[in-house]
């Protein structure tokens, strides 16, 4: 008996043992191995009675593990005992559920990249902000040292107006006297 086997069947004798939610898909997956590995050897009845423990141990759990891998299983079962009507049938079951999954992981994918565009966008456009904010206080800057710059120039002009006047008055002064 190869070590493969002697190994599924010690993890058959404590499978009904492990019957929670914890180890469902442990043992939802070793039901399913074993169930494929019959299969591949060419033992169906085997093959059909760990695919039916599966099946059974889902309805226990209250769990689907891999269904789409369950169909298949089903499928290869059903072709190797020539029970072509049903091998058909799981095999448009396989062939569903794999296509539903895809579509589901495609949509996942296409949510996703419609987050990481929005969150560039958002990025790109807090960039433009700051940009922007940037240039309005520089603009800002400019216009507080040109008003500054303006009035000391006007202060400076009022100052020579001023010592202009004092000179004038003083030389009108000088003159009448």
């Amino acid at each position: 008996m190869p070590v493969a086997e002697k190994n599924y069947i010690e993890m058959d004798k404590y499978a009904d043992k492990l019957l929670s939610q914890k180890t469902a898909m442990t043992v939802g997956f070793g039901y399913l191995s074993m169930s494929i590995f019959y299969a591949k050897k060419g033992n169906s009845t085997k093959a059909k009675f760990y695919a039916d423990k599966l099946i059974s141990y889902n309805e226990k759990t209250k769990q689907k593990y891999q269904p789409q891998m369950l169909e298949l299983a089903l499928y290869t079962l059903d072709s190797l005992n020539g029970n072509y009507t049903s091998s058909i049938r799981h095999h448009l079951n396989y062939t569903r559920i794999n296509d539903s999954l895809f579509n589901i992981a495609k949509n996942r994918q296409i949510e996703e990249l419609k987050i990481q565009y929005e969150t560039l966008k958002d990025k790109e456009n807090i960039k433009t902000l700051e940009l922007q904010s940037k240039l309005q206080e520089t603009k800002i800057e400019k216009s507080k040292l040109l008003n500054n710059l303006s009035i000391g120039l006007i202060l400076l002009l009022l100052i020579i107006l001023a010592l202009l006047y004092n000179q004038y008055v003083v030389k009108k002064k000088i003159i009448k006297n």
